[in-house]
């Protein structure tokens, strides 16, 4: 049921490389943002699930996870 469950992750590092050579998103490893990116989701996606009158992260936070400054 889990395989292929890292393919988001695995999927978004040429993504994440192309954006980084543009200078639009932050330097280091690619896999690791991919990872920190991803893992975020399905933390806010579980969290929400559990506690539905939970906040939900702006989307500007989660993105700022990718973002150059």
């Amino acid at each position: 049921m889990l395989s292929g469950a890292d393919r988001p992750i695995q999927k978004s590092i040429p993504l994440i490389e192309q954006g980084q050579a543009l200078e639009e998103i932050r330097a280091g490893d690619p896999e690791a943002l991919s990872a920190a990116f991803w893992c975020s989701i399905q933390g806010i996606g579980q969290n929400m699930a559990l506690y539905p009158e939970a906040h939900c992260p702006d989307p500007d936070m989660v993105l700022s996870i990718l973002e150059k400054r």
